[in-house]
């Protein structure tokens, strides 16, 4: 019997692989630089194209890099905003994002959305304010080096400049009744603090950091006032120091893998309960939905919802489906919505890393069905003779 032992077995080329190619592509040519990006990303499209050899999928790469081009002139060619003074003033703004942070001294960060910009304020203690008020803060000071270093393009961050204020200075100018970001914030803060209840000290913080992404700090788990020697031999440090010894620091980060193990274990469950296929599936949509809300984004996490969700939309709608082609369509959503994340490395190494997984898992299933195949095609002939 003859074996075909060739090692390389190719991969059909989805015209989505080419789409997003065009849309990278795209986003290139938006940034004005990257000359050879541009020139790489176009000739790998173009012999893609050559190598597919389906018009059709010709007005599906021009719309992508199209869209790229379009998508990055919107976030990279942002009219240059002069960054607020260095003398103190006033400003007047609406409250969109709320986060407690304790360090050497108790600070809360607000991202204020003004009329031309957002920015993060820095209160030096923390005000009873909620997500939706108006607010109006004066003697503000800003700070002119982190405008300036994020430059006029590829700006990732969600504000422009760090402000530096008072709680003594705020005032309150209007609240309204209700607003869907605070519910969400509120519903999330009762939510751990209901767990913080249930759980001792140093399981909550491991559990927020392994499958929340962040340990939100609504009280002080290692007091500023506590001494060094104190610290040291607190339940926080000890338990990252063994996870350091044992070099399992690495599940404290959570990443993709720990969604889907997170999906795993539901679907497991669900076997064992006797329900419908329509009703398991509205469980694991409501559950996913809930997750993403209450879940801090990263761009790991946020990939892995994205390619749990579709996989399970074309579970539902009775289509085939392969990893390689939903880290694909991740790719495509993210880069379409957030164009600046394939110039970092964390995006980068991801969804590349994760690509590569994908086509390696996609080769090895490939080699197995022709390993089948090329061990029952000669029984059969010999059979028929």
């Amino acid at each position: 019997m003859q074996r075909n032992m060739s090692i390389f077995i190719p991969v059909q080329i989805h015209p989505l692989f080419i789409a997003t190619l065009a849309l990278m592509a795209g986003i290139v040519s938006a940034t004005g630089i990257y000359l050879a990006w541009l020139i790489v990303l176009s000739v790998v499209t173009m012999l893609s194209l050559i190598f597919v050899a389906d018009r059709s999928a010709i007005p599906i790469v021009f719309i992508s890099f199209v869209l790229g081009a379009l998508s990055g002139h919107i976030q990279f060619n942002i009219t240059p905003l002069s960054p607020l003074g260095d003398a103190p003033g006033t400003l007047i703004g609406t409250i969109e994002e709320i986060h407690d942070r304790y360090t050497f001294a108790a600070q809360q960060e607000l991202v204020v959305s003004l009329t031309d910009r957002r920015i993060k304020l820095l209160l030096d203690t923390p005000a009873p304010i909620l997500i939706g008020d108006t607010i109006s803060i004066a003697k503000t000071r800003g700070s002119r080096k982190q405008f300036e270093n994020s430059g006029n393009s590829m700006i990732r961050t969600t504000y422009l400049q760090k402000i530096f204020g008072k709680r003594a200075h705020l005032s309150l100018i209007a609240r309204p009744s209700w607003h869907v970001a605070r519910e969400i914030d509120s519903f999330h803060r009762r939510l751990l603090k209901h767990l913080s209840k249930k759980l001792d000290d140093q399981t909550f913080k491991f559990f927020c950091l392994m499958f929340l992404g962040k340990f939100d700090q609504q009280q002080r788990f290692e007091a500023d006032t506590l001494p060094l020697e104190t610290k040291l031999h607190s339940a926080a440090f000890q338990g990252r120091h063994w996870f350091n010894n044992w070099g399992i620091s690495h599940h404290l980060a959570r990443s993709g893998l720990h969604v889907v193990i997170v999906m795993i274990l539901l679907q497991t469950l669900l076997h064992l309960i006797p329900l419908h296929y329509l009703l398991k599936r509205i469980i694991v949509g409501c559950y996913l939905a809930l997750y993403a809300l209450l879940s801090w984004p990263t761009v790991s996490f946020t990939r892995a919802i994205l390619m749990v969700a579709l996989a399970f939309g074309a579970d539902f709608a009775a289509r085939p489906y392969l990893g390689i082609h939903m880290v694909t369509m991740a790719t495509y959503i993210v880069l379409l919505f957030q164009p600046s994340n394939l110039f970092y490395a964390d995006f980068q190494l991801s969804f590349g890393l994760t690509l590569a997984l994908a086509w390696a898992n996609h080769v090895g299933k490939q080699r197995k069905i022709l390993h089948t195949w090329q061990t029952i095609a000669p029984q059969g002939q010999n059979h028929l003779r």
